[in-house]
């Protein structure tokens, strides 16, 4: 309790205490007497919890049950007003790349149903955030597709162990039904930046007497293997079984 309630005022105070008045129907005046009672109360505890009044604990209590419940909702507010600015900010590139998707398909004679709907100019309002979402994972698709079609030839031999354990742990991570796939998504988009960086290197154009591409691709495997082996790293649990090696 001693502990929760100053981060619950200090959560009061990051919201502002006029909009939590306008969102909860109270006096701005009844908000910050209540914020600044509680303060008080907190600023006048002893410093041992054992010499604290017992009949004090109660009214504290309260107070931060109160304090969680507007707390929480602003806090949910401001999550669902923030995922939605982020859909509207998305909404023009991802219904580009939606129908762009849709045309080249049906160009190549297959039609998609799906796509189809989500590429209507006029879809109504309650699809943005399915067309944001259909775009990420064609995005997501595309950057698949380019890790696992790297040739692991033109790498040296601890370059080409990372990359085919990248290759089977999002394989298995993209088959595994009941995965988040954006747990991959970092690592099959360095996956799709390192295919760009092979292909400009075997670009017979290419004058790079400096190494700087090679020293590029060495810094994605890099990224990549930080990745797969973070558990070994001592980063984190790791995301794959297998061990460096």
């Amino acid at each position: 309790m001693l502990l929760l309630v100053p981060g619950l005022l200090q959560d009061m105070k990051k919201l502002g205490l006029r909009k939590i008045a306008m969102q909860t129907g109270l006096s701005e005046q009844e908000v910050t007497n209540f914020y600044f009672q509680t303060a008080s109360i907190m600023q006048s505890l002893p410093a041992s919890p054992e010499d604290i009044d017992p009949k004090v604990w109660p009214a504290l209590l309260e107070r931060a049950r109160l304090m969680t419940l507007v707390v929480g909702e602003l806090s949910r507010e401001e999550l669902l007003r923030a995922k939605e600015q982020a859909i509207q900010n998305f909404l023009p590139q991802a219904r580009q790349e939606v129908q762009s998707e849709y045309k080249k398909r049906l160009e190549q004679g297959d039609l998609d149903f799906h796509l189809a709907g989500l590429a209507r100019e006029e879809s109504p309002s309650h699809k943005d955030e399915d067309i944001c979402m259909e775009a990420i994972r064609l995005e997501r698709e595309q950057c698949y597709g380019a890790l696992m079609k790297i040739a692991t030839e033109s790498l040296n031999p601890h370059q080409a162990c990372i990359v085919k354990d990248a290759k089977a742990h999002a394989r298995e991570q993209t088959l595994d039904a009941s995965n988040d796939l954006s747990s991959v998504d970092l690592l099959v988009h360095l996956g799709a930046l390192l295919s760009s960086l092979l292909t400009l290197r075997h670009h017979p154009d290419l004058v790079d007497p400096d190494g700087v591409v090679d020293h590029d691709i060495d810094h994605v495997v890099m990224g990549m293997g930080n990745i797969l082996y973070r558990g070994e790293l001592g980063f984190a649990a790791p995301v794959t079984g297998r061990i460096i090696g």
